[in-house]
Formats: C-alpha cells, sequence, structure tokens
C-alpha cells in the first residue's frame, strides 16, 4: 500500500510539473521576445540655435526671437517639441512655427512641430514687447530648449536682452566702493532628474577687486517646478520666501568668496521633459543709492522624460519565470518519489 501511494504521489508530481514547467518557459520566452531592455540613451543633441533682434531695447519696443532647429542625423525624429520660457520683463504677444503649430500661454511658449525629416529644419519666431515700467539697465538671459520622443534633449546658445535703448548708453551701476568687483558662478548637481529626486545649486561668489564689496546680498529666483528644501551659506544669514532665495552675506573683503549651497526636490507632478534655466545675482550696495550688480551663468536643468511604456521590467523575475521553476522542482520530486517506489518493488 505504501509503495502504491509512492507510485502515485510521484506520477502526479511528474505529470503536474511537467505541465507547469512547459506552461512557465513558453511565458518566460513570450515576454523575452517582447522586451525591448531597457530605453537607450541618445548620445547626440539636435543642433539648436537661438537669435534675438533687437537685444537693446525700451519699454514698448517690439524684441524678436528667433530659434532654428535641424535634424543632423540620418534617421526622423519623431514628436519634436521646442519650449522657451521667455524672461518675464517680456510680455509675449505671437508666436509661429515654419513646421507645425505654436502657442503661448503666460511667459511659455511651445512648438509642437512633429516630425523633422534627416537633413529637415524648422523655425520657430516669438514676438515679444517690452513691458512699461522696466527700468533701464534690466538684463535678462534666454536659452531654447528642443526634445524628441527618443529622449533627445537639446538646449541652445544664450541671448541676453537688456533695456537701455539702440543709440541710448544703458546705465553703469555706480562702482562700490571703486575697485571692487563680483564674479558669481552657479553649477547644479545633477543637472536633471525624475519627480521626487534633489537637485542641489552651488553659487560662488567672489570679489576679484581690490577693495571691500559692502553689504553683499545674493538674491535666487528657484524655478517653478523646483521645491526649496534648504540653504546654507559659509557667511551670512539666508531667508526663504516660496521660490525666491536672499542670502544677506554682508561685507566682502577683497580676495574673499561665500559659496551658497540651495537644495531643491523636483515638485510632484511636473510634467516629464520640462525645462528651465536659472540665474543667480550678486549686489552690492553702499547704503547711499550707489549699487552694482552682477549676475551668474545660466545654469539649464531638465526633467527626464519617462520611457516607453509597455515594456515588460526585465530587472526583476516574471510571474512565467516562477511558474517554470516550481514545475521544475515538482517534476523532479515526482521522479524521486517513482524511483524511491521501484527500489521498494525490487526490494
Amino acid at each position: 500500500m505504501h509503495k502504491r501511494l509512492t507510485r502515485v504521489l510521484g506520477t502526479i508530481f511528474c505529470v503536474l510539473g511537467l505541465g507547469l514547467a512547459l506552461f512557465g518557459f513558453d511565458g518566460a520566452w513570450r515576454a523575452y521576445g517582447q522586451t525591448a531592455g531597457p530605453t537607450p540613451t541618445p548620445d547626440f543633441d539636435l543642433p539648436i540655435t537661438k537669435a534675438v533682434s533687437p537685444s537693446n531695447a525700451l519699454p514698448g519696443d517690439t524684441v524678436t526671437f528667433s530659434i532654428n532647429v535641424t535634424n543632423d542625423q540620418p534617421q526622423t525624429q519623431t514628436n519634436v517639441v521646442i519650449t522657451d520660457s521667455v524672461v518675464n520683463f517680456l510680455e509675449v504677444v505671437g508666436a509661429s512655427s515654419s513646421k507645425g503649430t505654436a502657442s503661448f500661454s503666460g511667459q511659455e511658449v511651445r512648438a509642437d512641430v512633429g516630425t523633422l525629416a534627416s537633413g529637415e529644419s524648422v523655425s520657430l519666431t516669438i514676438t515679444t514687447r517690452v513691458r512699461a515700467g522696466t527700468a533701464p539697465g534690466t538684463i535678462g538671459q534666454n536659452v531654447a530648449f528642443v526634445n524628441t520622443a527618443s529622449g533627445s534633449s537639446s538646449s541652445s546658445n544664450v541671448v541676453t536682452v537688456t533695456i537701455g535703448g539702440e543709440g541710448t548708453p544703458t546705465p553703469s551701476p555706480t562702482p562700490v566702493p571703486a575697485g571692487s568687483r563680483l564674479v558669481v558662478e552657479k553649477s547644479a548637481s545633477p543637472a536633471s532628474g525624475k519627480v521626487g529626486d534633489l537637485i542641489t545649486f552651488k553659487i560662488v561668489v567672489r570679489n576679484t577687486g581690490g577693495s571691500t564689496a559692502p553689504n553683499v546680498v545674493v538674491n535666487d529666483r528657484i524655478l517653478d517646478f523646483l521645491e526649496v528644501v534648504s540653504v546654507q551659506t559659509s557667511k551670512g544669514s539666508t531667508a526663504t520666501t516660496g521660490q525666491d532665495v536672499k542670502v544677506t552675506v554682508g561685507d566682502l573683503a577683497a580676495g574673499e568668496s561665500v559659496t551658497i549651497a540651495i537644495t531643491t526636490k523636483i515638485r510632484a507632478g511636473t510634467v516629464s521633459g520640462q525645462q528651465g534655466i536659472n540665474i543667480a545675482e550678486a549686489v552690492a550696495s553702499d547704503g547711499s543709492g550707489g549699487s552694482s550688480s552682477t549676475t551668474s551663468n545660466p545654469v539649464a536643468i531638465a526633467v527626464d522624460r519617462n520611457p516607453p511604456a509597455g515594456l515588460p521590467d526585465t530587472s526583476a523575475p516574471n510571474q512565467a519565470s516562477w511558474i517554470f521553476w516550481l514545475g521544475l522542482g515538482m517534476a523532479i520530486t515526482g521522479g524521486l518519489l517513482l524511483m524511491v517506489s521501484r527500489r521498494r518493488s525490487v526490494a
């Protein structure tokens, strides 16, 4: 009776195990065949250039930006999108694209180009007007971005607009005092990330002149899709109001420098592929109306584009592979039970 039970159990385990193993193997093979693997990171950037005319204007004047993108790759690019965040003292009044559709909302301009064949170019024209009340000497820097469905992301050259007017000398800041000279350097680490990731800006302000720069204040307006987490400075005090960060450094002696670290987090709900530039400013003032202002280099920040949906995740075991191994184990167990039953019969 015991030998018969062992034989029956062995047979059941073998048949059921082999069935599960075949089922699991077939599923795992199908999943493997449908998996494209990790989305490759493009190793190219589409050339994008930006120009402005005029670069010096008065309140009420029209300022036009011209953006050109060329597909220098052998393959056609799909879902090509050009974006530009225009500086606040310019009112966007129009946008047109040589291909696709262009639209704007507030300061944000977008051109949905669609496909761009190899060697094909597209031009985006943005018409703006200098807002009334913009102070002479106001300076704005701007870049444009282009993204494609393959994940390629490129930024244009930086263009600068100064309020002063053609033929009108731009008011020069009063030296504070003569001989002081502030230099502002800014960087971001990393320069891109996913929702929830931390991005840290490092700002270094140096006085490379021969005299003390008094009452130095560093201002930085963080991009709207970034949440300010913390601000640290090697000298002075910090204050944060929404997106505006202010660091009151105080006097900065000749040859002295101050380092500021602003830690931010990409906000929940931020659209994949969103981008922007960030610029810091250092101002020194003598308390009697004399001041000098120095801006940093622009820093571009991008939110990583999501990989194409619908591809299985090959980094984790799938259900089909577990069924295969379970079936194989049951089949081996059944085979062992049959061997034991046979030896007992022989004995």
